[in-house]
């Protein structure tokens, strides 16, 4: 009997080669699809979030949703938080996020009529000043007399002022606080202004 012919070398040499063109082929595609997604993603998607706590304490109520929809002019909320208040007491760290997510999420509701500054004012700074003029009160955390403040200011376009100073996290942590305060800015008439 006669063995069978056997493949040139050449044929057996060229297909882990092809194999290994098509694996390596196959992975660049899988990670330029990954970008891809990413970057779309990213784009479309970034104001999506899910809330999955039971209360839907990142959940804003309808009526706070109606409320935001029917804003009829610009609103400026300035929210004031000094970071060296979060580094001494952490716990005021974690409600200062809670309150700039809210924040975001009403500026996101607000079809573009809040517009949203995070202000860490240093000490001696125009940012100290303008929260002093709002009528924040700073408050001192360490021995070296610094102050640190925590509320949030707003404006209308007709620079018609309102602030709300900060509450204890504490006192509110149980509390779903989704709807706009009544002592920060809402939709209001426009003040009238007299030339002297």
């Amino acid at each position: 009997m006669s063995k069978p012919a056997s493949p040139p070398a050449s044929a057996t040499s060229s297909a882990p080669s092809h194999r290994g063109l098509l694996s390596a082929g196959g992975i660049f595609l899988v990670f330029v699809l990954f970008v891809a997604i990413n970057i779309v993603a990213s784009r479309t998607l970034d104001n999506a979030q899910i809330d999955l706590t039971a209360d839907k304490l990142y959940t804003l109520s309808p009526g706070s949703k109606a409320v935001l929809g029917k804003i009829g002019e610009p609103i400026t909320l300035r929210f004031y938080f000094s970071d060296a208040l979060g580094r001494e007491i952490p716990t005021y760290a974690v409600y200062a996020n809670r309150v700039r997510e809210l924040l975001r999420q009403y500026r996101s509701a607000a079809n573009g009529k809040i517009k949203l500054a995070m202000i860490d004012p240093a000490p001696f700074s125009d940012d100290e000043d303008r929260a002093v003029a709002f009528g924040l009160q700073g408050v001192p955390v360490s021995q070296g007399g610094d102050l640190v403040y925590f509320g949030l200011a707003g404006s209308n376009s007709a620079d018609k002022d309102e602030s709300s100073a900060s509450s204890s996290p504490t006192a509110s942590a149980s509390s779903n606080t989704t709807s706009p305060s009544s002592s920060t800015t809402s939709p209001s008439p426009r003040s009238r202004r007299s030339a002297c």
